[in-house]
């Protein structure tokens, strides 16, 4: 019955029918409204602290990669005589 109400209230000319698999018609996991909700907030509560662990993961290997190119070699002087100087392709210099 569910099934007949949900086709009727399509629009005309809707070409999307997602097929969800076998278990399209079963029943919830959760007894009441409330515990749904509860596992909801759960879920969100426990990702955000995921998500806030992975970003301070990043955060600490960005700072090792940023300190590599922050890094200048002090030199003291460049080269004595110019090498290659007529500009010859690798292998013939």
């Amino acid at each position: 019955e569910r099934q007949v109400e949900a086709q009727r209230s399509l629009p005309p000319g809707v070409t999307f029918q997602p097929d969800i698999g076998e278990n399209h018609c079963r029943h919830p996991n959760d007894a009441t409204p409330e515990d749904f909700v509860t596992r909801l907030a759960y879920a969100k509560a426990y990702s955000e602290k995921w998500n806030e662990l992975q970003r301070h993961e990043e955060q600490q290997e960005n700072e090792g990669v940023q300190d590599e190119l922050r890094f200048q070699p002090r030199v003291g002087r460049g080269p004595l005589v110019e090498r290659n100087s007529g500009r010859l392709p690798i292998g013939e210099v």
